[in-house]
Protein backbone atom coordinates (compact mmCIF):
# COMPACT_ATOMS: atom_id res chain seq x y z
CA UNK A 1 0.00 0.00 0.00
CA UNK A 2 1.46 3.37 -0.99
CA UNK A 3 0.52 6.15 1.39
CA UNK A 4 -0.01 9.42 -0.51
CA UNK A 5 1.20 12.82 0.64
CA UNK A 6 -0.68 13.95 3.72
CA UNK A 7 -2.98 16.94 3.73
CA UNK A 8 -3.05 19.23 6.75
CA UNK A 9 -6.15 20.28 8.70
CA UNK A 10 -5.83 23.75 7.20
CA UNK A 11 -6.52 22.27 3.77
CA UNK A 12 -9.83 20.76 4.88
CA UNK A 13 -13.11 22.43 3.99
CA UNK A 14 -15.02 23.43 7.15
CA UNK A 15 -18.35 21.65 7.56
CA UNK A 16 -21.07 21.31 10.11
CA UNK A 17 -22.85 18.12 11.02
CA UNK A 18 -26.22 17.24 12.40
CA UNK A 19 -27.03 14.43 14.76
CA UNK A 20 -27.40 11.15 12.90
CA UNK A 21 -30.98 9.82 13.01
CA UNK A 22 -31.49 6.54 14.84
CA UNK A 23 -31.11 3.46 12.62
CA UNK A 24 -29.74 5.48 9.70
CA UNK A 25 -27.82 3.31 7.27
CA UNK A 26 -24.11 4.08 7.08
CA UNK A 27 -21.54 3.30 4.42
CA UNK A 28 -18.80 0.93 5.51
CA UNK A 29 -15.39 0.09 4.01
CA UNK A 30 -12.87 -2.48 5.28
CA UNK A 31 -9.22 -2.74 4.27
CA UNK A 32 -6.67 -5.29 5.49
CA UNK A 33 -3.35 -3.74 6.48
CA UNK A 34 0.17 -5.05 6.45
CA UNK A 35 2.18 -4.46 9.65
CA UNK A 36 4.01 -1.58 7.96
CA UNK A 37 0.73 -0.04 6.73
CA UNK A 38 -0.67 -0.17 10.24
CA UNK A 39 2.27 1.64 11.81
CA UNK A 40 2.26 4.37 9.16
CA UNK A 41 -1.50 4.87 9.25
CA UNK A 42 -1.74 5.06 13.03
CA UNK A 43 0.91 7.78 13.01
CA UNK A 44 -0.72 9.77 10.23
CA UNK A 45 -4.32 9.45 11.36
CA UNK A 46 -3.41 10.66 14.86
CA UNK A 47 -1.99 13.87 13.36
CA UNK A 48 -5.03 14.67 11.23
CA UNK A 49 -8.13 13.37 13.02
CA UNK A 50 -9.52 13.55 16.53
CA UNK A 51 -9.24 10.41 18.63
CA UNK A 52 -12.34 8.75 20.04
CA UNK A 53 -13.55 10.56 23.17
CA UNK A 54 -14.20 7.27 24.98
CA UNK A 55 -10.69 5.92 24.39
CA UNK A 56 -7.43 6.57 26.22
CA UNK A 57 -5.11 9.44 25.36
CA UNK A 58 -3.85 7.54 22.30
CA UNK A 59 -7.30 6.62 21.04
CA UNK A 60 -7.03 2.97 22.11
CA UNK A 61 -9.43 0.58 23.81
CA UNK A 62 -10.31 -3.11 23.80
CA UNK A 63 -13.48 -4.58 22.31
CA UNK A 64 -15.05 -7.85 23.50
CA UNK A 65 -17.98 -9.34 21.58
CA UNK A 66 -20.08 -12.48 21.96
CA UNK A 67 -21.79 -13.44 18.70
CA UNK A 68 -24.99 -15.42 18.29
CA UNK A 69 -25.83 -17.97 15.62
CA UNK A 70 -28.25 -20.81 14.95
CA UNK A 71 -27.40 -24.54 15.13
CA UNK A 72 -27.25 -24.45 11.32
CA UNK A 73 -24.81 -21.49 11.40
CA UNK A 74 -27.21 -19.24 9.52
CA UNK A 75 -25.31 -16.01 10.25
CA UNK A 76 -21.99 -17.55 9.25
CA UNK A 77 -23.37 -19.08 6.06
CA UNK A 78 -25.05 -15.84 5.02
CA UNK A 79 -21.79 -13.97 5.50
CA UNK A 80 -19.66 -16.50 3.62
CA UNK A 81 -22.14 -16.71 0.75
CA UNK A 82 -22.17 -12.92 0.37
CA UNK A 83 -25.89 -12.51 1.06
CA UNK A 84 -26.61 -8.82 0.56
CA UNK A 85 -29.28 -8.46 3.24
CA UNK A 86 -28.51 -10.06 6.60
CA UNK A 87 -28.57 -9.49 10.36
CA UNK A 88 -26.28 -10.47 13.19
CA UNK A 89 -26.70 -10.25 16.95
CA UNK A 90 -23.95 -9.76 19.50
CA UNK A 91 -23.25 -8.69 23.07
CA UNK A 92 -20.44 -6.19 23.49
CA UNK A 93 -18.46 -4.30 26.09
CA UNK A 94 -15.31 -2.18 26.03
CA UNK A 95 -12.09 -2.61 27.99
CA UNK A 96 -13.08 -4.39 31.22
CA UNK A 97 -16.37 -2.52 31.63
CA UNK A 98 -18.75 -5.26 32.70
CA UNK A 99 -20.98 -2.51 34.08
CA UNK A 100 -21.72 -1.32 30.53
CA UNK A 101 -22.74 -4.15 28.20
CA UNK A 102 -24.98 -3.78 25.17
CA UNK A 103 -26.95 -6.06 22.93
CA UNK A 104 -26.47 -5.03 19.32
CA UNK A 105 -28.25 -6.01 16.14
CA UNK A 106 -26.29 -5.05 13.05
CA UNK A 107 -28.20 -5.12 9.77
CA UNK A 108 -26.35 -5.12 6.46
CA UNK A 109 -27.79 -4.18 3.07
CA UNK A 110 -25.00 -4.42 0.53
CA UNK A 111 -22.24 -1.96 1.49
CA UNK A 112 -24.36 -0.04 4.01
CA UNK A 113 -25.34 -1.02 7.52
CA UNK A 114 -27.28 0.15 10.54
CA UNK A 115 -27.25 -0.85 14.18
CA UNK A 116 -29.82 -1.10 16.96
CA UNK A 117 -28.69 -1.53 20.53
CA UNK A 118 -29.96 -1.93 24.08
CA UNK A 119 -28.06 -1.71 27.33
CA UNK A 120 -28.10 -4.72 29.67
CA UNK A 121 -27.03 -5.31 33.25
CA UNK A 122 -24.36 -7.88 34.09
CA UNK A 123 -26.99 -10.12 35.66
CA UNK A 124 -29.14 -9.97 32.53
CA UNK A 125 -26.17 -10.88 30.34
CA UNK A 126 -25.28 -13.79 32.61
CA UNK A 127 -28.83 -15.09 32.22
CA UNK A 128 -28.74 -14.78 28.43
CA UNK A 129 -25.39 -16.59 28.24
CA UNK A 130 -26.87 -19.35 30.42
CA UNK A 131 -29.88 -19.55 28.03
CA UNK A 132 -32.25 -18.33 30.77
CA UNK A 133 -34.31 -16.14 28.45
CA UNK A 134 -38.02 -16.25 29.37
CA UNK A 135 -37.74 -12.88 31.11
CA UNK A 136 -36.86 -11.25 27.77
CA UNK A 137 -40.42 -11.69 26.55
CA UNK A 138 -41.72 -9.33 29.24
CA UNK A 139 -39.27 -6.56 28.40
CA UNK A 140 -40.49 -3.17 27.19
CA UNK A 141 -37.42 -2.96 24.92
CA UNK A 142 -38.37 -4.24 21.44
CA UNK A 143 -34.86 -5.48 20.66
CA UNK A 144 -34.87 -7.74 23.74
CA UNK A 145 -38.22 -9.21 22.77
CA UNK A 146 -36.85 -9.76 19.27
CA UNK A 147 -33.85 -11.59 20.74
CA UNK A 148 -36.20 -13.82 22.73
CA UNK A 149 -38.12 -14.76 19.59
CA UNK A 150 -34.91 -15.50 17.69
CA UNK A 151 -33.55 -17.63 20.52
CA UNK A 152 -36.75 -19.45 21.38
CA UNK A 153 -38.14 -20.05 17.89
CA UNK A 154 -35.09 -19.89 15.59
CA UNK A 155 -32.48 -21.54 17.80
CA UNK A 156 -30.24 -18.50 18.09
CA UNK A 157 -27.65 -19.00 20.82
CA UNK A 158 -24.28 -17.60 21.98
CA UNK A 159 -21.63 -19.00 19.65
CA UNK A 160 -18.15 -17.44 19.73
CA UNK A 161 -16.14 -14.58 21.19
CA UNK A 162 -13.83 -12.02 19.63
CA UNK A 163 -11.52 -9.70 21.54
CA UNK A 164 -9.22 -7.18 19.92
CA UNK A 165 -7.50 -3.82 20.34
CA UNK A 166 -8.98 -0.82 18.56
CA UNK A 167 -7.65 2.63 17.77
CA UNK A 168 -10.46 5.01 16.80
CA UNK A 169 -10.55 8.38 15.07
CA UNK A 170 -13.34 10.69 13.97
CA UNK A 171 -14.03 13.53 11.56
CA UNK A 172 -17.14 15.71 11.83
CA UNK A 173 -17.38 16.32 8.09
CA UNK A 174 -19.35 13.38 6.74
CA UNK A 175 -19.67 11.99 10.29
CA UNK A 176 -16.68 9.76 9.57
CA UNK A 177 -15.33 7.19 11.99
CA UNK A 178 -12.07 5.39 11.27
CA UNK A 179 -10.88 2.44 13.33
CA UNK A 180 -7.84 0.18 13.19
CA UNK A 181 -8.52 -3.21 14.79
CA UNK A 182 -5.62 -5.54 15.61
CA UNK A 183 -4.53 -8.41 17.87
CA UNK A 184 -7.65 -10.48 17.31
CA UNK A 185 -8.19 -13.20 19.92
CA UNK A 186 -11.05 -15.71 19.89
CA UNK A 187 -12.87 -18.28 21.99
CA UNK A 188 -15.70 -20.75 21.44
CA UNK A 189 -16.79 -20.91 25.09
CA UNK A 190 -19.51 -18.29 25.78
CA UNK A 191 -18.59 -18.34 29.48
CA UNK A 192 -15.27 -16.67 28.59
CA UNK A 193 -17.10 -13.52 27.52
CA UNK A 194 -17.59 -12.29 31.08
CA UNK A 195 -13.99 -13.01 32.10
CA UNK A 196 -12.00 -10.05 30.73
CA UNK A 197 -8.72 -11.31 32.17
CA UNK A 198 -8.95 -14.82 30.75
CA UNK A 199 -6.48 -15.39 27.88
CA UNK A 200 -8.16 -16.21 24.56
CA UNK A 201 -6.68 -17.89 21.49
CA UNK A 202 -4.57 -15.51 19.37
CA UNK A 203 -4.98 -15.38 15.59
CA UNK A 204 -2.54 -14.22 12.94
CA UNK A 205 -5.14 -12.03 11.20
CA UNK A 206 -3.92 -8.75 9.76
CA UNK A 207 -5.01 -5.44 11.22
CA UNK A 208 -8.20 -4.06 9.68
CA UNK A 209 -8.95 -0.45 8.81
CA UNK A 210 -12.69 0.26 8.93
CA UNK A 211 -14.17 3.50 7.62
CA UNK A 212 -17.81 4.36 8.32
CA UNK A 213 -19.55 7.47 7.07
CA UNK A 214 -22.98 8.88 6.28
CA UNK A 215 -23.71 10.40 2.86
CA UNK A 216 -20.24 11.34 1.61
CA UNK A 217 -16.59 10.58 2.29
CA UNK A 218 -14.36 13.68 2.42
CA UNK A 219 -11.26 13.68 0.19
CA UNK A 220 -9.04 14.12 3.25
CA UNK A 221 -10.02 10.61 4.39
CA UNK A 222 -9.26 9.07 1.01
CA UNK A 223 -5.85 10.73 0.83
CA UNK A 224 -4.67 10.05 4.37
CA UNK A 225 -5.92 6.46 4.46
CA UNK A 226 -4.68 5.59 0.97
CA UNK A 227 -8.06 4.45 -0.35
CA UNK A 228 -7.11 5.41 -3.89
CA UNK A 229 -4.35 2.81 -3.90
CA UNK A 230 -5.98 0.00 -1.92
CA UNK A 231 -9.12 -2.03 -2.65
CA UNK A 232 -11.64 -2.48 0.12
CA UNK A 233 -13.01 -5.93 0.73
CA UNK A 234 -15.15 -8.13 2.93
CA UNK A 235 -13.87 -9.18 6.34
CA UNK A 236 -15.79 -10.51 9.31
CA UNK A 237 -14.35 -10.97 12.79
CA UNK A 238 -17.17 -13.39 13.53
CA UNK A 239 -16.28 -15.50 10.49
CA UNK A 240 -12.64 -15.34 11.54
CA UNK A 241 -13.58 -16.64 14.99
CA UNK A 242 -15.29 -19.67 13.46
CA UNK A 243 -12.42 -20.83 11.26
CA UNK A 244 -10.94 -23.15 13.84
CA UNK A 245 -13.88 -24.45 15.88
Amino acid sequence: MTIPAMMTPAMMTPATTTKRPANKYRNELKIQLSPADEIILRSRLSRVFETDKHADSHGNYRVSSLYFDTPEDQALREKLSGLQIRDKYRLRYYDDRLDFIRLEKKSKHGSVSTKRQARLSLEQVERIVAMDIDWLLGSDVPLLVELYIKMRHHGLRPRSITRYDRTAYRLEAGNVRLTIDRNLHISWDPADFLQPDKPLFPTADAAILEIKYDDFLPDIVRQVSGLSSRRSGAYSKYAASRRFD
